[in-house]
């Protein structure tokens, strides 16, 4: 009878710590919080930091040409040099830009719903959504997709959201790293980071 009881607690003892086991090895391969790193599509690379980037620079130039109100240069060194200033200006503008510390950007915020089986995020001022169906391990479709459609300060990065929703859609193959995914449908490949 105390065998039994002995062996009766042991394996209950050993379904329950396997269990445990299980769960935390489950919940680091199902993260649903993800964050585009990168995205290629027709034969270009758009990285979310460069493009923040560029889109802050691009704000920084237009506040800085409206208070300066000047006249276009008439000749062509005069127009050489001025591009040359902007190079220069541009390439202090990034170095800084990677010294400061950056706000909390949610651009790039890809989420995947496993209740729903939705995929939600954000891009530079709209949110995004679709439905997904896993084909297997390593196939995902993606339908039903759409965006909300507010006017972006940055006409830039508008294009870029537009341009992204009309590639999200269609079967994708699926790429798992450690701290990586790679969804590619080849039109386009999303490069997905845990935050």
């Amino acid at each position: 009878m105390n065998l039994r009881l002995a062996g009766a607690s042991v394996l209950t003892a050993c379904v329950f710590l396997g269990c445990f086991f299980l769960k935390m090895f489950d919940k680091k391969l199902s993260s649903n919080d993800w964050h585009i790193q990168k995205v290629e599509m027709n034969h270009q690379v758009y990285d979310i930091e460069t493009m923040l980037a560029d889109s802050a620079f691009r704000e920084h130039e237009e506040e800085q040409d409206s208070s300066l109100n000047t006249a276009l240069p008439e000749d062509k060194t005069a127009l050489e040099a001025k591009e040359q200033e902007q190079k220069e200006k541009r390439k202090r503008w990034y170095e800084l830009f990677k010294k400061k510390p950056k706000p909390k950007s949610s651009m790039g915020e890809f989420v995947f719903d496993q209740k729903e089986n939705r995929i939600y995020g954000k891009g530079y001022c709209n949110r995004y959504f679709a439905s997904y169906v896993w084909q297997g391990d390593r196939h995902i479709g993606i339908e039903d997709s759409g965006i909300s459609r507010k006017v972006c300060k940055d006409e830039h990065l508008m294009a870029f959201e537009l341009e992204f929703m009309e590639n999200f859609k269609g079967n994708f193959t699926v790429t798992k790293g450690k701290d990586t995914l790679i969804l590619d449908n080849q039109k386009m490949k999303i490069y997905l980071k845990t935050p």
